[in-house]
């Protein structure tokens, strides 16, 4: 394993692992053992999206966010290179399919943006696919933008590919802002694609900002997203 800082709290691993490559738009879950001393053999267990795809050979990258109560984050920033690691999957979240639609929207909030990452370096390093795509990034703060250099380079290569950001104007937020911070329903009109069958937005984030944006389907309350014309079958919360 490899490991390096990419923001106060974040660190980027690399993991070597012969014959793994993770499908697009899928995660794999970290197995870690407790300390010493628990009884019954308990582990620590959470699932994290790989930055890598199928086209990474022999090894995959993770970004891990150290949160205050979070057990397993804590235990994945103590790793240093040569520690050993088990996980389990890779498990699909949704499956990627090149040029079935015109443009792919991705809404992400903090620690969401890594599938998008995954989706973006399958869909961009492939010389076939037309698939236009833009990211909405939120963040809490600006040193919480993960990846803005490598993800400024992939939009400045390609013209099919546009990044936003977003960042938390604070307490009180923005006009019309909602549980992602510096998201407004005007930004998402000037950086979403028209509703039309042919588009599709994906959506990861917290809890909060997933709700607002696409609704329940268990209380049947409708997201801003449906209520801004966009059909609940091209709307999909990862």
């Amino acid at each position: 394993v490899d490991v390096q800082e990419v923001s106060p709290t974040t660190r980027w691993f690399r993991f070597a692992a012969d014959d793994f490559r993770p499908q697009t738009l899928s995660h794999v879950r970290v197995i870690l053992p407790m300390e010493d001393g628990v009884e019954g053999g308990v582990v620590l267990s959470a699932p994290y999206t790989p930055i890598t795809t199928q086209q990474h050979k022999n090894h995959f990258d993770l970004l891990v966010k150290r949160y205050e109560d979070g057990q397993v984050s804590h235990c994945m920033h103590s790793l240093y290179s040569g520690h050993r690691v088990s996980f389990e999957g890779p498990f699909l979240q949704a499956r990627y399919v090149p040029n079935k639609r015109k443009c792919m929207a991705m809404i992400a909030g903090g620690m969401g943006v890594t599938p998008c990452i995954q989706l973006l370096r399958e869909g961009l390093n492939n010389a076939n696919d037309t698939t236009e795509f833009r990211l909405l990034y939120a963040c809490a703060s600006d040193a919480e933008v993960l990846m803005r250099g490598k993800l400024d380079l992939l939009a400045q290569r390609t013209g099919r590919f546009a990044v936003h950001y977003a960042v938390d104007p604070g307490p009180g937020g923005g006009e019309g802002s909602g549980p992602g911070g510096g998201i407004t329903e005007a930004l998402l009109q000037s950086v979403l694609p028209a509703p039309a069958a042919g588009n599709l937005i994906l959506v990861c984030g917290p809890p909060g900002l997933v709700g607002w944006l696409c609704g329940s389907a268990d209380s049947g309350e409708q997201g801003l997203l449906h209520r801004m014309g966009h059909a609940p079958e091209t709307v999909i919360p990862l």
